[in-house]
């Protein structure tokens, strides 16, 4: 294979860094492998680049480009920095693999683009260095002082530690600090050889010099983050302390002096190991040759794939083939995808298909909606590039060809799209009401901001490279419409690059009033993602640049994401598998950034994400818990980052116990919150969580919001109490903050239980003094009935009520409780929050203003959708209805709107305009930010599990001989009372209102409560918890509501 490297360095070495010596390894070594290094790109069938080198790279030439870290946000930099960040940025958009030095640096580029990089380490030749005398310093070598290389940290150890002599190449000279300013190669080749221990404080994106030190057996001592981590083993081959300790850096030192030469022999042991140039240029040989291969498969299929979902439009079939039969452009296949369609679309679409061969159609045997049919479709064809086309619609005449050379010809563009032309019903006229000849205005030129406010930019018809849709994990099924929006979103998130290629219509769309689009309600697609409400959270990859507020208009921030402070703990089990992308895109759309997801794959099969970022961890009984090295066995096809166990067969099932624990175990956040795969965060939910805990410590939990199908109600549990806990089972949901070093104090999870290990683990931290704070807000959605029968719950409820009477046996038997232990919460926990005077408000309707757009409401009676402009040019689609009634307008069209009359009537209205710019609209009746409906429930025929029945007084066991309701897996919350909508609170109070009374007898509170209803006591119960909150009232109350409640 012939390959072009850039830059080539063919001249002296000018001081050209670490670069050079990598393309000097590769010119040497890569003919090992068969490789011939060419001087000119159009002689080469690869080309390689170095950092943010950019050419005109044709696309049927693959191009791998080899980063080397970037300059990050934490620190300040000057403007040349920006811009190299914007070049590197630009090359990794453009190229078709990038590699990183480290898994530190791959971790960054997962978060920021989701791309899936190879780590390719550097090395050194070995036989360059060998163990020189002792000179006795601690040496700090970097060949220049920046906010990252700083020698600060010496400066500080050596007045720690008079006793011990330094040298450095930057810093203050002391009477035990030699200062030699920068040296050359040989100069440092020199020092480094004959230093005692070598410091390494700089958050190297690798840390050639590390390999160095090593080599010449001469032990490392650094702060453990940056690429230092991929390189030493802590207390075997060097020592890493905690950043910023220098109290670390020095107990690691003079253990260091203590073991040098035992330390100094297992370090060169492990760079001729594992980082070698040999050892390296054969992971770069594999890999060009991997996307080599790639390469050329990409370019064997047909060069477009026309995706075509159909449900009940088989009358519009045959037109919308025939647009395609007509284009000059003939490389392409075309797949219709029947979504369980009621009419004859079968017969249509296999009468089409026996036409021609290019044309095929699959069959969903259950309607999955626009998002399930198309990626049914893309996941079965073949083309490099991909075209969605609804069945009711058509291409326009040379569609294909202008958009397959638009991507052709520029690697820059990822989205290509023209005009579109409205038509009507027939498809033989244009719908003059939009224009003369139908075509709109929109789309315009693409605007980044435009997107991030609900204004969709792009048609459903663009055509787009295949790796959009395999690195954003396709279409997002939690939508009835609006998917493409959301798809679009997340692209342009990601990085990828849509431009309007031509003002020609490449999409004639046929304007129907039954249409799903006029008829269904648009979902918030905007909420998941937090840089739509805050601009310095946009991804580094968005193409876009970002205001004079973001590093003066240069680049986006870059984040290193170290340290980690939260570990997401994702459990998925049997069923779970298609709920799991809510589940992690709800993790991305947190607005606190500082997390790290783990996810174990107690499936029993493959299991793939889209979500790079996230750690999979391989399940089955045999997985061990220590930590490995996972990104040397990179899963390739799978687009994941894998820690995979130490057998390759699946074995029975883990648990949610042990599945937790395995992923607890090599999470390195001091914090973590479990979170059910089939349930998923609110935006705010790790940020608020987190607050709270810097306040509180111990626990911390909040309300939920409980979704069964798509009937959603609050769900409030108790403030926490070991009374309560002990008598009435978990108190809250496992999804909550828990410290890690509690986790490790109580030794986890108890994997022994087969229900209830999350009622086990609030009494086991309650018996050692660690309490929880509940958040009077919901910050998660709970799902219920979401893959699993209630025979299968059953068949293990026995072992699981014994176990806990057995474990827990002393807090009933002795008549013991956990209020000496938790009094004084000794271990955190137990507080009382107190939320912000301000909260945000979460309504469907809570839209907040925004600058130069103007909220307005639609006020005649005509309930189908129509369009109107203002002088801006601007359409909008406006009905009485659920999903088109209140939307923004741009100011200069309001007055516009306002004039417009349905008779004597105004058609519009400012809505209302009394809430000031930026502050959360007034709701009543509060919803969740984020929601995730979906497609039709397919679990219909399952059984709901019936509710745990509470005990009255802790002095005996609870009452476990009914089985917990909704026992799905991964969750095994004892459920309280029933759920009570807020509304519900303004009915007509019960004959009997506890709350005007001051606590009763146990005696005389039961003949109360003999003649209320079902629903007096749920009412009683909401008021009891919004006055006078007595625990044991509403434990009674619970108690006699479930004896009502039939099973």
């Amino acid at each position: 294979m012939k390959i072009f490297i850039e830059p080539n360095f063919r001249g002296a070495d000018k001081g050209d860094g670490g670069i050079r010596r990598i393309v000097e390894a590769q010119i040497k070594h890569l003919p090992k492998y068969g490789f011939e290094i060419v001087d000119k790109m159009d002689n080469a069938d690869l080309v390689t680049t170095h950092a943010g080198i950019l050419g005109n790279v044709p696309i049927h030439k693959p191009w791998v480009v080899h980063t080397h870290g970037l300059y990050w946000q934490e620190y300040e930099w000057p403007r040349w920095c920006h811009d190299l960040n914007n070049q590197v940025i630009t090359a990794m958009r453009r190229a078709d693999h990038v590699t990183t030095p480290s898994e530190w640096v791959a971790q960054s580029f997962r978060r920021g683009m989701w791309l899936n990089p190879t780590v390719l380490t550097h090395a050194i030749d070995l036989e360059d260095w060998t163990k020189g005398p002792n000179g006795g310093y601690i040496l700090w070598n970097k060949t220049r002082p920046d906010p990252i290389c700083d020698p600060s940290p010496l400066n500080e150890l050596a007045k720690l530690t008079p006793d011990l002599t330094y040298v450095t190449t930057f810093g203050e000279r002391a009477h035990n600090v030699t200062v030699t300013g920068r040296m050359g190669f040989e100069g440092a080749k020199e020092i480094i050889k004959h230093a005692g221990i070598y410091l390494c404080t700089t958050r190297e994106t690798f840390g050639v010099g590390t390999l160095e030190a090593m080599a010449a057996e001469v032990p490392v001592v650094g702060w453990a983050w940056g690429g230092q981590r991929d390189i030493i083993e802590h207390g075997e081959t060097g020592w890493l302390a905690t950043p910023g300790d220098i109290e670390g850096l020095e107990e690691g030192i003079r253990w260091a002096l203590k073991n040098r030469s035992r330390i100094g022999k297992a370090a060169r042991d492990a760079v001729a190991e594992r980082f070698t140039w040999d050892i390296a240029m054969a992971r770069y040989a594999k890999l060009y040759e991997e996307v080599y291969a790639s390469s050329v498969e990409s370019f064997a299929g047909p060069v477009v794939s026309v995706v075509i979902p159909c449900y009940n439009l088989a009358q519009f079939l045959p037109a919308t083939i025939k647009s395609l039969l007509n284009q000059t452009f003939k490389h392409w296949e075309a797949i219709i995808v029947n979504d369980a369609s009621p009419d004859n679309t079968a017969e249509v679409a296999g009468a089409l298909a026996d036409q021609d061969a290019r044309i095929k159609v699959i069959t969903n045997e259950t309607n999955q909606y626009l998002a399930g049919a198309l990626n049914a479709g893309i996941s079965v064809s073949r083309g490099r590039y991909i075209i969605p086309l609804d069945a009711d619609n058509m291409a326009a005449p040379g569609t294909l060809e202008l958009l397959v050379n638009a991507l052709d010809r520029d690697r820059e563009i990822d989205i290509a799209y023209g005009a579109v032309q409205f038509v009507q019903k027939n498809g033989q006229y244009p719908d003059t009401t939009i224009a003369p000849d139908g075509i709109s205005g929109w789309p315009a030129a693409f605007s980044f901001r435009a997107q991030m406010l609900q204004k969709n930019q792009i048609p459903s018809t663009a055509m787009y490279r295949r790796k959009v849709w395999e690195r954003s994990g396709g279409y997002r099924t939690r939508y009835r419409t609006a998917e493409d929006a959301d798809f679009w979103t997340r692209a342009v998130s990601l990085g990828f690059v849509p431009q309007k290629v031509t003002n020609k219509p490449t999409l004639i769309y046929r304007q129907r009033a039954d249409s799903m689009s006029r008829n269904e309600t648009q979902q918030n697609w905007a909420a998941w993602y937090p840089w739509s409400r805050h601009m310095s959270l946009v991804p580094f990859g968005v193409e876009e640049s970002p205001s004079k507020q973001v590093n003066g208009g240069i680049a986006w921030n870059v984040a290193s994401y170290e340290p980690v402070r939260i570990s997401v703990i994702i459990p998925v089990g049997p069923g779970h598998e298609e709920l799991l992308i809510d589940a992690l895109d709800s993790v991305e759309a947190q607005v606190f950034r500082d997390w790290e997801c783990l996810v174990v794959n107690d499936t029993g099969h493959d299991l793939k994400v889209p979500h790079t970022w996230a750690k999979v961890i391989d399940g089955g009984m045999d997985t061990p818990y220590h930590p490995f090295d996972g990104y040397w066995e990179q899963a390739k096809d799978h687009k994941i980052f894998c820690i995979c166990g130490e057998s390759e067969d699946w074995h029975e099932r883990m648990g949610p116990a042990r599945a937790r624990n395995l992923a607890i175990s090599q999470s390195t956040a001091p914090l973590f919150l479990p979170l059910d795969a089939d349930d998923f965060l609110q935006p705010d939910a790790l940020s608020t969580l987190y607050d709270a805990w810097t306040q509180f410590k111990g626990v911390v939990y909040s309300q939920w919001w409980d979704q069964n199908n798509n009937d959603l109600s609050l769900y409030d549990p108790p403030d926490f109490d070991p009374a309560f806990l002990t008598a009435n089972g978990a108190i809250h949901a496992v999804t909550a903050l828990y410290e890690k070093s509690a986790w490790e104090l109580v030794g986890g999870f108890d994997e022994s239980m087969s229900h209830w290990e999350d009622w086990d683990f609030q009494l086991a931290l309650a018996s050692k003094g660690i309490c929880g704070t509940k958040l009077p807000m919901p910050l998660f959605t709970y799902r219920k009935h979401t893959g699993f029968r209630r025979e299968e719950h059953m068949a293990a409820f026995n072992d699981g009520k014994d176990a806990i009477l057995t474990k827990w046996s002393h807090l009933w038997e002795r008549r013991e409780t956990l209020t000496m232990a938790c009094a004084g919460c000794g271990g955190g926990g137990g507080g009382r929050y107190s939320p912000p005077p301000v909260m945000a408000s979460s309504s469907s309707l809570a839209m907040k203003a925004r600058e130069g757009y103007v909220i307005m409401k639609y006020v005649a009676e005509h309930t189908g959708t129509r369009v109107y402009k203002g002088p801006s040019n601007t359409q909008y689609r406006f009905g009485n209805n659920k999903g088109h009634g209140i939307k923004y307008v741009l100011k200069v069209d309001v007055e516009h709107l306002l004039s417009l009359r349905d008779g004597a009537r105004p058609m519009f209205v400012v809505h209302d305009p009394s809430v000031p710019n930026g502050q959360p609209m007034p709701s009543v009746n509060a919803a969740p930010t984020l929601v995730a409906v979906g497609a039709p429930d397919r679990h219909d025929h399952e059984e709901p599990v019936a509710p745990v029945t509470s005990v009255e007084v802790a002095e005996a066991p609870p009452n476990l001989d009914r089985a917990p309701q909704d026992r799905k897996d991964g969750e095994r919350l004892a459920r309280l009372p029933e759920q009570v909508q807020v509304n519900d609170l303004t009915k007509p109070a019960p004959q009997v209102d506890l709350t005007d009374q001051k606590m009763p007898t146990l005696a005389e509170l039961r003949k109360q409560l003999a003649g209320m209803s079902t629903e007096e006591l749920a009412l009683q119960i909401a008021r009891e918890k919004s006055g006078p909150n007595r625990s044991t009232a509403i434990a009674i109350l619970e108690t006699a509501l479930r004896e009502k409640t039939p099973l």
